[in-house]
C-alpha cells in the first residue's frame, strides 16, 4: 500500500514538474506582446537631434523591430512610411533605444513589435 502511495505521489509530482516546463520561458523563442507576462519598457526618453536638413520634414514611421532578451533593438525595419526622407533617421532613432526587456515566467525574452516614430518638423 505504501508502495503504491509512492508511486502514485511520483506521477503527481512528474505532472507537476511537466506543467511548469510548459510555462516557463523558451529563451530562443521570438514572442509578441500579447505573449509576455510583463511587455518591455523604454528606458532611455532623449531623442537625439535630428539633423539640420530634415528639420522641416513632418510625418510618421512606422518601425517594426525586436526587443532582444538585453533590451537592445535588432532588425530593426520600416514597416510604413509617410514620408520616405524620415525613414532613415527613424531607424537610427529606434536603434539608439534601449528597453528593460519583455518577460515570460519571469525570464527575459525578445518581442517583435511596431513603433509609430513621429516627425512634426520645426
Amino acid at each position: 500500500m505504501i508502495a503504491r502511495k509512492t508511486r502514485v505521489l511520483g506521477l503527481l509530482v512528474l505532472e507537476i514538474l511537466l506543467a511548469a516546463t510548459a510555462f516557463a520561458a523558451d529563451p530562443q523563442a521570438l514572442y509578441t506582446l500579447t505573449e509576455v507576462d510583463v511587455k518591455p519598457q523604454r528606458l532611455n526618453g532623449d531623442e537625439p537631434r535630428m539633423p539640420s536638413h530634415l528639420r522641416q520634414e513632418t510625418g510618421v514611421v512606422k518601425v517594426e523591430f525586436v526587443i532582444s532578451a538585453t533590451g537592445k533593438p535588432v532588425e530593426c525595419t520600416v514597416s510604413s512610411s509617410s514620408n520616405a526622407k524620415l525613414d532613415g533617421w527613424a531607424l537610427e532613432v529606434v536603434g539608439q533605444w534601449r528597453f528593460r526587456p519583455a518577460e515570460v515566467a519571469g525570464e527575459p525574452v525578445a518581442v517583435r513589435t511596431v513603433v509609430p516614430v513621429r516627425f512634426k518638423g520645426a
